[in-house]
């Protein structure tokens, strides 16, 4: 009876506020993506795709691994008594992720100045910087929250996030500029605003029994297990974000803005709809992986994870297979959905590289994320090479076919550098 008690509770405290956040998400994710390319043709809309490519580079790739690093070691803080020393630690690192992005970015206005570029260039790099930078900051705050597994939070943070974007680019549109530009300014403003809104109401809860001042030999040695487990983390998120994330720029000067514009808009859906998946099940289930030390638990865990969520990802291609052309139909425009194959392999090829990211946790779980940065390799490399051979005389579907290949490439490499670890989920602790 307590066990079934135990997982009544669970179903109240977490599923279910999980569940809540991850579909509000991606009903306000694809209610935008309808607004966005009814407002504007394919080739405008390409030009708001890649200031998101951009920024989701940015937090991804630079943030990201920080935000990881959190989730990871937000349990040991608290289970080795220095949680009121982590909050001060982590704003450390901020400041310093905030200094790497401003150097990249004045790097890239002056490659502008100096190659002549038009005024929209040096727009769509502030835009995705200032979007980049508080969209790392939001996921750093998310990672505290779901650390300590205050769900409800995280729902309403999900829930409001993608709201206040959609208000401010339809705001931005119809009021200052009806153009992609007014577009691509409204989403970045009503992002922040987010941002500093979410900041303000959950500034107790961040900073309550923080302690900004605790120094001393052991406190630095632990702060030192962080630093290098983010160093690990640096080096597969970044790659992790140039796959999935700059493929529009190189697709861009590839197909062009028109090309580009559907490719992206079906590529949203199937990230948007993929993600939601797979944080449902990371949200749910990394965090009771990293607090236990039962390595028969985490097995447990894991095995249930990528189970459901290969039935769930199974589940979603099979309908977009059948029904893709109609839903597009429904949630762009008829032009778009003469991508729905497209859009059926997007789903498959990001549902593969997400299953690959769950296999992971092994590593997580040994501190060795940066062990699986030959697979994020094979999976770049492939992709790339299609691309730049093949894609060029087949546009969109061609290049979709390259990355589903590439996908299972790198699941493929996922199991075989996990094979290669020493120990694992069930054998270590």
């Amino acid at each position: 009876m307590s066990l079934f008690l135990r997982g009544i509770q669970f179903l109240r405290s977490d599923v279910i506020w999980v569940a809540i956040g991850q579909v509000t998400a991606l009903f306000f994710g694809l209610l935008s993506l309808k607004v966005f390319t009814n407002l504007l043709s394919a080739e405008q809309y390409s030009y708001v795709a890649l200031m998101m490519a951009f920024s989701a580079w940015i937090w991804t790739g630079i943030y990201q691994p920080l935000n990881q690093t959190i989730l990871r070691f937000y349990p040991l803080a608290e289970s080795e008594g220095w949680e009121n020393s982590f909050v001060p630690y982590v704003f450390q690192f901020e400041k310093k992720l905030f200094v790497v992005v401003l150097a990249l970015v004045a790097l890239l206005l002056l490659f502008g100045v100096l190659a002549g570029k038009e005024p929209s260039f040096f727009l769509l790099v502030t835009l995705s910087a200032c979007m980049g930078i508080f969209y790392g900051a939001e996921h750093g705050l998310l990672s505290f929250l779901l650390a300590q597994r205050k769900r409800k939070q995280v729902a309403l943070m999900q829930s409001t996030d993608g709201l206040l974007r959609l208000c401010g680019a339809v705001s931005m549109f119809y009021l200052f500029s009806a153009t992609e530009y007014g577009i691509a300014t409204g989403v970045v403003l009503g992002g922040v605003l987010f941002v500093i809104l979410a900041f303000i109401l959950l500034k107790s809860t961040l900073l309550s029994n923080v302690d900004f001042k605790s120094k001393g030999g052991e406190l630095q040695l632990k702060q030192a297990g962080f630093l290098l487990y983010f160093k690990k983390m640096f080096i597969v998120m970044l790659l992790n974000a140039s796959v999935m994330n700059l493929d529009k720029w190189l697709l861009f000067y590839i197909i062009g803005g028109d090309a580009l514009g559907k490719y992206a808009a079906v590529y949203l859906l199937a990230i948007a709809m993929t993600s939601v998946i797979y944080f449902f099940f990371e949200m749910l289930g990394f965090p009771l992986i990293f607090k236990r030390d039962s390595s028969e638990y985490r097995f447990k865990v894991l095995v249930l994870l990528v189970s459901f969520y290969t039935l769930s990802i199974a589940v979603v291609v099979t309908l977009s297979y059948y029904f893709g052309g109609s839903f597009l139909v429904f949630m762009t425009t008829e032009d778009i959905a003469m991508e729905h194959e497209t859009f059926t392999l997007l789903i498959l090829a990001c549902g593969l590289v997400n299953l690959g990211r769950l296999l992971m946790v092994r590593g997580l779980v040994d501190k060795e994320p940066n062990k699986y940065w030959p697979a994020y390799l094979v999976l770049m490399s492939i992709f790339v090479t299609w691309c730049l051979v093949l894609v060029g005389s087949g546009g969109a579907y061609i290049a979709s076919q390259g990355f589903v290949l590439a996908a299972l490439a790198f699941v493929i490499s996922v199991f075989f550098l996990n094979k290669g670890m020493n120990g694992s989920v069930r054998e270590k602790s």
